[in-house]
């Protein structure tokens, strides 16, 4: 009997590789699905229509019927402490508030029908959308996204390795009628992505008055600082810390069945909230964190004062190892020497790693290792630049300094990855990006309305550069570094700044007008009737109205 077996003698890791092994997972995509993979589910009895709808997907011609906000359904879980679901064996509505906690990217949500099946939410980059229904009696996982991407059928055996170890507590938690605790987890390691879907997604419930709701927040890492400082209305005693900040590989997995005990032990309901989209208010909270550090109350008065005697500060990000540009040294010094004799008063601000608000200065070899490398660039290029080009340098600095330069930049040049969100995504200055021909030719490359009244950066076009094989064991395929013309970054950059010269000539033009009108604001519209008519008066001389 399933009772009788002893789960402490039972090895994970040795369970796990069994799976993985002995894995025969039927795999369907929604936006792929042959006419064989149809009659496959016909057989099952499982309606294709029906899981479109579950996924805000909309079938042909069905765009106007179908509810195609894909994260609504967290908002409905908080409210009600349930996940509602149209079963894909009767069309009827379901609700579970059964939950389990897999990996900080998926949640296993367990609906009872005719056969038991689980929804699974997926990864962050969506913003947790609902990414796959996964039938273990038909060991049949249906995705919502493509194949590469969302749920890969990797996770199926950690599901079934944690189900199978933690049998006793799993069965425990299922049959517990006592009411669940809502907890919410986040803290991804990548502090763009912990803004950009996961604070956002807080953000979406504070806007919606929710917070309140939540009884437990599991928080793995705090990239930008502690959540109750950025969220007030969180109370620390609300808060549960998993730290898993200089854990191997090995250890992150301990640290995650960690969390998967803990919400079955407590009875939680777990969640992960989520959105694609940064608020100006968000964005601006975490500048103010920022200038309200320890380490940096005096940064921004240092920074206007640079900012008197040089303009414009152009932002140039450094990246080493993969994905960068073959020749920093060299073609930067030139692009910024040849900036200056255009621009006298030119200040030049270097960035590049960073340490986030929970690990700052940790000492790991890897970013030391990071950290020297991009100094011993940055060093070069300031050896063969013009000695009156001020250069400021923020390698190896605290995330809270580089968003305080960010901000205070006019303009960028940066590759493309989480080093331009700094500047891109937190700050909202124009700029330019660069990188390899797979990224420029990807239609994935930027993300549109990721910042609210964003400023959309330029990418170069990809026929300006020639890309520069890595032979490097990675399932990405688009880190080769690349070769491009310092001459061709030295014209988009112009291009930008002549934009930046004439809104901000536009801008005093309007302060003036304020100015001169303040007093006396009805003179202001008198001015502008008067002009109106006499542009009309002489309007007149000019059209021939036998023509009209």
């Amino acid at each position: 009997m399933l009772e009788e077996i002893k789960t402490e003698s039972l090895d994970y890791h040795a369970i796990k590789s069994y799976f993985s092994q002995h894995q025969n997972l039927t795999t369907i995509s929604l936006i792929k699905i042959s006419e064989t993979e149809k009659n496959f589910l016909k057989e099952k009895q499982i309606y294709i229509n029906t899981l479109y709808k579950n996924f805000n997907k909309a079938i042909k011609g069905d765009q106007d019927k179908i509810n195609l906000d894909p994260r609504r359904f967290q908002l409905i879980a908080v409210r009600e402490k349930l996940i509602y679901l149209l079963c894909p064996f009767t069309q009827r509505k379901l609700a579970t508030e059964q939950s389990l906690w897999v990996t900080p990217d998926i949640i296993f949500y367990r609906f009872e029908s005719k056969n038991p099946f689980y929804l699974l939410t997926t990864h962050i980059n969506t913003g947790f959308k609902k990414g796959a229904l996964y039938f273990p009696d038909f060991n049949l996982l249906i995705k919502a996204d493509d194949p590469q991407w969302g749920v890969l059928p990797s996770v199926i055996p950690t599901f079934q390795a944690l189900m199978v170890t933690h049998y006793h507590e799993v069965i425990f938690y299922l049959n517990n009628r006592n009411p669940k605790k809502l907890a919410v987890c986040l803290g991804h390691d990548n502090f763009a992505h912990h803004i950009f879907n996961e604070l956002s997604g807080l953000y979406r419930l504070e806007k919606a008055h929710l917070l309140n709701q939540i009884d437990t927040f599991w928080i793995l890492r705090e990239t930008l600082g502690k959540i109750e400082n950025i969220f007030p209305q969180i109370s620390p005693q609300k808060i549960k810390k998993i730290a898993i900040i200089n854990h191997t590989k090995v250890n992150k997995e301990e640290a995650y069945i960690q969390i998967f005990r803990e919400t079955l032990k407590n009875n939680h309901f777990c969640l992960h909230v989520g959105d694609c989209y940064i608020s100006n208010a968000l964005a601006q909270r975490i500048y103010q964190l920022a200038i309200e550090s320890d380490n940096c109350s005096n940064l921004p008065n240092q920074i206007q004062t640079i900012k008197k005697f040089h303009y414009p500060l152009l932002w140039i990000s450094i990246r080493v190892d993969n994905r960068t540009w073959t020749d920093q040294e060299n073609g930067f010094a030139n692009l910024i020497n040849a900036l200056a004799e255009k621009f006298p008063n030119l200040g030049v601000v270097f960035d590049g790693f960073s340490y986030q608000e929970d690990t700052l200065f940790s000492g790991k070899i890897n970013e030391l290792k990071t950290i020297e490398k991009q100094n011993d660039i940055v060093k070069k290029i300031h050896q063969r630049s013009q000695s009156d080009v001020a250069i400021y340098n923020t390698v190896g600095c605290s995330l809270y300094e580089s968003i305080i330069w960010a901000n205070s930049i006019d303009f960028y040049l940066a590759h493309h990855g989480t080093i331009q969100h700094k500047v891109g995504w937190l700050a909202n200055k124009p700029g330019i990006v660069h990188s390899n021909t797979k990224v420029l030719n990807s239609s994935h490359h930027y993300i549109e309305n990721a910042r609210e009244k964003g400023i959309k950066p330029v990418y170069i076009h990809p026929r300006f550069v020639q890309d520069v094989q890595l032979n490097i064991s990675d399932p990405r395929n688009n880190l080769d570094n690349y070769q491009v013309d310092w001459q061709v970054l030295q014209q988009y950059l112009l291009e930008v700044i002549l934009e930046i010269h004439r809104k901000k000539k536009l801008f005093n033009r309007i302060i003036l007008i304020i100015t001169k009108y303040r007093k006396n604001p009805r003179w202001f519209l008198i001015d502008c009737k008067n002009n109106l008519k006499y542009f009309l008066k002489h309007l007149i001389r000019f059209i021939d109205f036998s023509q009209l």
